[in-house]
């Protein structure tokens, strides 16, 4: 089991931040067998499907090559790059090619990532200890298991390939040039393609290792974890107070709206709920306002204050209170009860000062207007 400098044991899968604080300091899971594999079976393949065309023009290149050769320049220089040019013409297809599988080989595994801090250089790295550590290490053992399999797997595949060819490779002295230089070219691409198969299964063990150790060494400490939480989310007295302020905030928001609601219905002590209903643009009462205790108190006041109706109905307080939240439509299982209490608040407005309307007591289900515990 990993350990850090403390002797803590890391059984903890890597947080998001540490992948991508490792991430910044160049810190990946990289394959070095992917990218020199996918360039040998590139290479091999596009070697196979444009054989004729690179041979064609090859022999093109050589025998230009000769001609120049065969005249007098009198600067070797443009001769040179002469010859230069027709090269990179015949090479530069089956180049491009090797080079797109390399580049792609290289970014399988992490992705494109520049780091700087990579660069720098670490005291760390002059450790005696830790260059030890990494001689004898796993990681050291590994490698040596890897060159040792690429060696068996590259060496038997190549004999085998060259053991099963024998019989053609005996007949290329009594071939023609022509005919032996194809003959022989088939022979050495075979050979080239089992080095290409071997070097790929290399990378087919190599790169889940990479992955597997690379989430192995960026394992944390439990104590590790519990830091960076404090570091990335606050500690837990500022994380405490930031709700109180945000409760506080939209305590206040819900306070501005009780002078615009039409009625406040009470439980008369414990619990205040303000009602607001626009005929034209909802199609169900709005909660705008709720509270119980001193929250209850101060709709109360504003209520007050501002002239708006309040109605003591205790059963039906204590159901909007359970059922709703701040700025929700009230259930329809209320749509009845709120209804009685909004016409007596019409008939309120539309009364005269002597002729005040009967107060309603709207009934509600026995466990919505239960009284709260």
């Amino acid at each position: 089991m990993a350990e850090n400098e403390s002797g803590q044991e890391k059984t903890e899968a890597a947080t998001p931040r540490r992948l991508e604080q490792a991430r910044e300091e160049g810190q990946l899971a990289r394959s070095r067998e992917l990218p020199g594999a996918l360039i040998a079976v590139a290479a091999a393949l596009s070697a196979w499907s444009m054989g004729d065309v690179l041979l064609r023009d090859f022999a093109g290149w050589f025998a230009h090559a000769m001609r120049q050769a065969g005249t007098q320049h009198d600067d070797m220089l443009i001769a040179a790059g002469d010859l230069a040019v027709h090269a990179g013409v015949v090479l530069l297809p089956w180049l491009a090619i090797v080079i797109v599988a390399g580049v792609g080989g290289t970014l399988v595994l992490g992705g494109w990532n520049l780091s700087a801090k990579a660069l720098v250089p670490k005291g760390e790295r002059l450790d005696p200890v830790k260059g030890f550590k990494r001689i004898f290490g796993l990681n050291a053992w590994v490698e040596i298991s890897k060159t040792l399999l690429k060696f068996l797997l590259v060496a038997g595949l190549s004999f085998t390939v060259i053991w099963l060819m024998r019989e053609d490779i005996a007949r290329l002295p009594r071939m023609d040039a022509a005919a032996g230089f194809g003959a022989a070219g088939g022979i050495l691409l075979a050979v080239f393609a089992a080095g290409a198969f071997s070097l790929l299964i290399i990378a087919a063990i190599d790169a889940p290792w990479q992955l597997f150790n690379h989430r192995r060494q960026m394992r944390m400490t439990r104590e590790e974890v519990k830091r960076e939480a404090k570091d990335t989310d606050g500690k837990p007295e500022i994380k405490q107070r930031q709700r109180q302020l945000q409760a506080e905030a939209a305590r206040g928001r819900m306070m501005e709206a009780v002078p615009e609601a039409d009625v406040v219905v009470l439980n008369p002590i414990h619990v205040a709920v303000a009602l607001r209903y626009d005929a034209g643009s909802m199609d169900a009462p709005e909660v705008v306002a709720k509270g119980a205790g001193e929250v209850a108190a101060h709709i109360r006041s504003i209520a007050a204050e501002h002239h708006v109706p309040m109605l003591q109905a205790a059963p039906l307080a204590r159901a909007l209170y359970r059922a709703t939240e701040v700025g929700e439509r009230i259930p329809p299982g209320l749509f009845a009860a709120v209804a009685e209490v909004l016409t007596w608040v019409y008939r309120l407005r539309a009364a005269t000062p002597g002729d005040q309307p009967e107060k309603p007591n709207p009934a509600v289900d026995d466990a919505l207007g239960a009284p709260l515990t």
